[in-house]
């Protein structure tokens, strides 16, 4: 721990820890931030969304410099959550901890995986009325992807779902197998038009104005605003509207039927 704090005195005030999880050990993590405090640093990085029920836990990462937390929610439904393994992650809890973190002046980078058995094309819909009633302050949105060499890709191996073996579209953006809920080209689609309703100039601006609640104008200049606007730049690059076009019109078909 002495080596690590040395290191962070010597570095700038605005720090990125690269940790799928940081506070995996309690311990260590309630160590570091109570050591961190004094040296007035400014950090984000991610964690499980069980940092929300341990408020001192919380309240330490908040005074040693937390300004922002990627939060790998992965889905609103239990049943995807248990089927992945993610038996602490409870969707009916991911509001509260939304309000918690924000009370605590940390913003929110919400990741969503979209695909699993689980999943019908109203999942896109319902994860952004999610999104807007409790004011997630980023979205990272990504496709299921059943890389080789994993138990996914094996038992998706087995069922004879997986389409493609052009390792160059495992990317969490292309669909390389079958779903359950969906076709593949509305999990595609589905997945564009969350992102660049989330991303709309509209809402983008929204969120920006309502996090001056509970983050301060530096934090939303240097962290909030560059990172929303790097997305919808980036999904503007990459064309995503007119997936999202289709999404729509297929959902228009669909409710017309």
């Amino acid at each position: 721990m002495d080596e690590v704090i040395d290191e962070l005195r010597g570095l700038g005030r605005w720090l990125v820890f690269m940790d799928d999880n940081l506070i995996a050990d309690p311990g260590y993590a309630r160590e570091l931030f109570t050591r961190m405090a004094p040296l007035r640093k400014r950090w984000v990085s991610q964690c499980s969304v069980r940092i929300a029920d341990d408020p001192e836990l919380l309240d330490l990462a908040a005074r040693s410099g937390c300004v922002g937390l990627f939060v790998g929610f992965e889905s609103l439904s239990d049943d995807n959550l248990a089927a992945w393994g993610k038996g602490l992650n409870r969707h009916r809890d991911y509001a509260r901890a939304v309000a918690r973190l924000h009370a605590a002046g940390i913003g929110v980078y919400a990741g969503f995986v979209f695909g699993m058995d689980g999943d019908g094309p109203d999942v896109f819909a319902r994860t952004l009325r999610f999104l807007d009633e409790n004011r997630v302050d980023a979205l990272q949105a990504t496709v299921l992807t059943p890389f080789p060499g994993t138990p996914l890709h094996a038992e998706m191996e087995r069922q004879g779902r997986i389409t493609s073996r052009d390792w160059a579209l495992y990317d969490f953006g292309h669909v390389v197998f079958e779903p359950r809920g969906m076709s593949a080209e509305t999990l595609c689609a589905g997945n564009a038009w969350l992102h660049t309703r989330f991303y709309s100039r509209a809402a983008t601006w929204r969120r920006i104005g309502r996090a001056f609640g509970y983050l301060s104008p530096a934090v939303i200049a240097r962290v909030l605003a560059p990172l929303n606007f790097g997305y919808r730049l980036r999904h503007r690059v990459v064309g995503t509207e007119e997936l999202a076009q289709r999404f729509e019109a297929a959902a228009a078909a669909a409710a017309g039927q």
